[in-house]
């Protein structure tokens, strides 16, 4: 190795963190480089949860407005393919609640939560749902069913990402990239649930029902590698 090489090669380490020599493991030159990806995929699904709230003088005839209401809105879920089983949430109760030192009035609340996965028939069954009885529907978060391949494919990007700061660091030096030796995740958030905009009271007036309910769609992966490199000449 030319004083040259040598002497741009040690600025590069000073300058960027670069390791001249990993005598514990390696008795080549190795480069360490970070490096940083994200990836936007659509969300195919989308968790929900539907409920009402029945007021009535007495508990018998809230507990019967109740049932009513929840047989209804099962049927909307049949129709758009959800059957019982696929509720992961399914809650009924009875209260009493006083308005005033004169009057009590008995409500029965109930809710039922599911994954739903056609973002296209989500405005449509909102609006059956209210038809059904509904005073709330809220979309509580979305989900990619592929979290595995974004896994992959964001941590291939990541590496990419490393590399290519590794050679840019080398290239006025001399030396040439080798094959990777090590690869250490640095950080990572791969969401199975992103925030959506929660939307309750569905029958409120000031709520109108064909309001598009979704405005960002997607969600997004990060990764963050540390990947040790060979140097070569």
């Amino acid at each position: 190795m030319t004083n040259y090489k040598w002497l741009l090669f040690l600025s590069i380490l000073l300058s960027n963190s670069v390791l001249a020599e990993d005598r514990e493991h390696h008795q080549e030159p190795v480069i360490n480089v970070t490096g940083h990806a994200e990836l936007i995929v659509p969300a195919d699904a989308a968790s929900l949860t539907i409920g009402a709230r029945i007021t009535a003088k007495t508990a018998k005839e809230a507990e019967a407005k109740g049932y009513q209401v929840g047989l209804k809105l099962k049927e909307v879920f049949k129709n758009f393919g959800i059957d019982e089983a696929a509720l992961t949430n399914s809650n009924t109760h009875l209260d009493a609640e006083n308005f005033d030192s004169k009057q009590q009035q008995n409500v029965f609340n109930l809710e039922y939560s599911f994954d739903f996965g056609r973002f296209d028939l989500i405005d449509s069954l909102r609006e059956k749902a209210v038809e059904a009885g509904a005073t709330a529907f809220n979309i509580n978060g979305l989900i990619s069913s592929h979290n595995a391949e974004n896994k992959t494919k964001v941590r291939g990007l990541a590496y990419l990402d490393a590399k290519e700061k590794a050679v840019g660091l080398l290239s006025q030096s001399g030396f040439k990239l080798g094959k990777p030796l090590l690869i250490d995740d640095q950080r990572s958030e791969f969401p199975i649930y992103a925030s959506a905009r929660m939307l309750s009271d569905a029958a409120a007036p000031n709520i109108e029902s064909k309001t598009p309910l979704l405005e960002n769609r997607n969600i997004r992966f990060e990764q963050e590698v540390r990947v040790k490199f060979k140097i070569v000449e």
